[in-house]
């Protein structure tokens, strides 16, 4: 028998008698199989009759194989598939989505440092926004800051343009700063008095 899914055909006759039996090698090894009967029929101009039946019992290996060759395809084609969604994910992270963060970070850190620092971000996409957003916050802050040291600078020039005896105390009364009237009055220089206690 050449095909390895035939694993024994016979030929009984019209009582059910074997009159030949084949079988393959691998007949008593393989346990699923299924059997498939045909009726053999004789004919002649006034009868049709049964003469025999041809059986044959057939093994599922090619089917049991070509199946398991379709799991590994499928597999294979999933594996690739996740491989490939895992390699775009890390792409994305990386290059789309990482690049702009790292530079947003880098930002910020070198604000620390030279404040007031800007993040230019050409592409109008979620990250620009980012950008845009970042860099109001920015320009908020260096208005401010702008506002406060002129404030500061009025305050001090008032301070010091005042005709009284001024100083400015810590809680634990230590002279943290006074007024040029005040050190023109006692001739002392401004580092003597400050950081010593008041009631010195």
């Amino acid at each position: 028998m050449t095909d390895s899914d035939m694993l024994r055909v016979e030929v009984l006759d019209e009582g059910l008698h074997p009159v030949a039996d084949r079988h393959s090698p691998l007949w008593e090894e393989i346990a699923d199989t299924r059997v498939i009967e045909q009726p053999i029929l004789y004919r002649n101009a006034h009868i049709e009759q049964q003469a025999g039946l041809l059986r044959v019992t057939v093994g599922q290996t090619r089917l049991y194989n070509s199946i398991r060759q379709q799991i590994e395809e499928i597999s294979i084609l999933l594996f690739s598939l996740v491989l490939a969604v895992l390699i775009c994910t890390w792409i994305i992270q990386t290059r789309v989505i990482g690049r702009p963060l790292n530079r947003l970070l880098e930002t910020i850190i070198t604000s620390r440092e030279r404040p007031f620092q800007r993040l230019h971000w050409p592409i109008p996409d979620e990250f620009g926004r980012i950008s845009a957003a970042f860099n109001r916050m920015q320009d908020n802050l260096e208005q401010q800051h702008r506002a406060l040291a002129e404030s500061e600078l009025r305050f001090r020039s008032l301070y010091n343009r005042t005709p009284a005896l001024l100083l400015i105390l810590s809680r634990d009364g230590t002279i943290i700063d006074t007024s040029d009237h005040l050190l023109e009055f006692l001739g002392f220089n401004r580092n003597d008095l400050i950081g010593t206690p008041w009631h010195n």
